[in-house]
């Protein structure tokens, strides 16, 4: 497994040095078309190189740009995002300021935020931000289910926190949409994307109930955070309003 690891990640390295002294210059042509200036490559995807991460600058605001380099199998996230944005979502969700296609692939621009993932905090979480991520928690749900969207990946690692507590959620790569057939028909692709990360996945791996997986990450955090009774209480109380959801708005293939 390690080998395989090794020559996984030396193959990221080595396509990710070809592509960038190669192709990336037309890309930043591309990008500079597009107003987006100050184009850096920050991450290529381990698993399949096929998907690469950039930062730079839109009319002088940071952005982030992510990259697909197959234009038609990945625009099903920027359309989630899309069909979010026409809902009017309340929740702190990744905003999509411009995509579309480029000769070097499918290209989403959006804001670039100043946020740590949740999975770097989870051993040193106070109750105020713990309470408060229970409270964004439910609204993002009530949302999701208004407008019909499941995330299915929802993980510590897309759960972006920023300095004032609130979170940003990422990666709705295998989202689904119960509104659209388009974004549903998820039982075959999601498998066949999953094949191809070449690792151990199936697709049993995603979660289809957010309020689950909100859940766990909740009862995670409580395990490696002890909370005065009276603060638990709260937490507690929130905590069985998130769980009263489970159930409700859920992907079933």
């Amino acid at each position: 497994m390690l080998i395989k690891l090794f020559l996984i990640k030396l193959r990221a390295l080595f396509f990710g040095g070809y592509w960038y002294l190669r192709l990336f210059p037309s890309f930043k042509k591309d990008m500079l078309k597009l107003k987006v200036s100050k184009l850096k490559v920050t991450r290529v995807d381990l698993w399949t190189t096929h998907v690469m991460f950039f930062t730079g600058s839109l009319q002088h605001k940071p952005v982030f740009v992510k990259l697909y380099r197959d234009n038609n199998k990945n625009q099903r996230e920027a359309r989630i995002l899309q069909h979010i944005n026409i809902m009017d979502c309340r929740s702190p969700l990744l905003c999509i300021m411009q995509d579309g296609s480029s000769p070097h692939g499918y290209f989403v621009i959006a804001e670039q935020i100043k946020a740590t993932p949740l999975a770097q905090l989870l051993d040193k979480i106070s109750f105020n931000l713990c309470l408060s991520l229970l409270k964004q928690f439910i609204l993002i749900l009530d949302d999701f289910n208004r407008m019909g969207v499941v995330h299915c990946d929802i993980t510590p690692n897309n759960i972006l926190v920023n300095d004032t507590a609130q979170i940003t959620i990422i990666d709705f790569e295998y989202a689904v949409c119960h509104h659209s057939q388009t974004y549903c028909d998820l039982r075959f692709e999601t498998k066949k994307i999953l094949q191809s990360l070449g690792g151990d996945y199936s697709a049993t791996g995603l979660v289809w109930d957010d309020a689950t997986s909100f859940s766990k990450i909740i009862n995670n955090i409580l395990k490696h955070n002890k909370f005065p009774e009276g603060e638990l209480n709260q937490i507690v109380e929130q905590l069985n309003i998130l769980e009263s959801k489970i159930g409700r708005n859920q992907y079933k293939y």
